[in-house]
């Protein structure tokens, strides 16, 4: 029996994007576990995958949020299980954090579709180097690689992607279709929007003129992520 792909999500609407497109388009199964809602995290045993959704969490805020310390805790587990591990925005941070990284306070937040340049390990690395298009950026939050990861990917101003062994993290939103950022523009508070200059009818826009090419792009990144998960099942069947 096929086991299928851990989502974990931190907030309450139930669309993962063109991640549930990925995921379904290859033949896989989603099973997508809210653990702000108190619903309890598989054994890892049951494990096929693991991906880890973004937020409005802060990856240090385990007092507003103990379900935080738990699932860092989890996933480090997860890890070191060999488990193959993909966090994303906050959950890139959350996975940094259980792995020895730090995540802090950003100077300044980044919003939209900034360009990222992929580094030496980037170029060579069989998910990253995917990265040949447009892809949806909202952080407020940075981080330090954890010990002995590469940095794959980063902007002028942040890291944006590493990998420590089958652990993978994109601080960039690969899932964020055109409708999942106008719903996280429509969640969000009027003085967050205006305190990180964003006038949302013209990043909706931004997100409309990008779709094909952050779909193309996102489409190329998931598949070879799932790619990468099977080839690491068929391993562990054979021995």
């Amino acid at each position: 029996m096929l086991h299928p792909i851990l989502v974990i999500q931190h907030t309450t609407d139930p669309d993962t994007g063109w991640l549930a497109e990925a995921i379904t388009q290859t033949g896989h199964v989603e099973h997508v576990v809210q653990p702000h809602r108190s619903e309890g995290l598989p054994p890892i045993e049951q494990l096929m995958a693991v991906v880890v959704l973004g937020g409005s969490q802060s990856a240090y805020e385990d007092d507003r949020h103990p379900y935080l310390a738990e699932e860092k805790q989890y996933l480090k587990r997860v890890d070191q299980a060999g488990v193959p591990i993909l966090g994303i925005c906050l959950g890139a941070q959350l996975l940094a954090d259980a792995l020895g990284g730090h995540v802090y306070r950003a100077p300044s937040s980044e919003v939209g579709y900034p360009q990222l340049h992929l580094t030496r390990a980037g170029r060579h690395d069989p998910v990253l180097r995917q990265l040949k298009g447009p892809v949806f950026v909202w952080h407020h939050d940075t981080f330090t690689v954890p010990p002995g990861a590469d940095v794959l990917a980063k902007t002028d101003r942040y890291p944006h992607a590493y990998r420590k062994g089958n652990s993978l993290g994109v601080q960039f939103h690969p899932e964020a279709s055109p409708a999942i950022v106008s719903g996280w523009l429509r969640r969000s508070e009027p003085s967050e929007l205006e305190s990180d200059g964003i006038n949302p009818d013209h990043l909706l826009d931004e997100a409309i003129a990008n779709q094909t090419e952050a779909h193309r792009t996102s489409k190329a990144l998931f598949r070879a992520w799932l790619n990468e998960v099977d080839k690491k099942q068929t391993g562990s069947k054979r021995s």
